[in-house]
């Protein structure tokens, strides 16, 4: 099951890692990112993992449920 998750991350994220991110949005303020998207468990915990590896500190995580509203047809 996704939910609508928001994740600020201390720093700018980079070109490079953006792509590596997957389908999610971004947000730069200074010295801050702020990550939006719809994930699953799984894609969250991969998301997590990869800004770790590229140490990049989160100070922020928030989880929302994912309105019918808002789901898009994937593919």
């Amino acid at each position: 099951m996704r939910e609508r998750y928001v994740l600020r991350i201390r720093g700018i994220i980079g070109p490079l890692l953006r792509i590596s991110l997957g389908n999610v949005h971004y947000r730069a303020v200074p010295c801050q990112t702020t990550i939006t998207g719809a994930l699953s468990e799984a894609a969250l915990h991969k998301l997590l993992t990869r800004l770790d590896e590229s140490g990049l500190e989160v100070v922020h995580l928030q989880r929302f449920p994912l309105r019918a509203d808002t789901l898009t047809p994937a593919g």
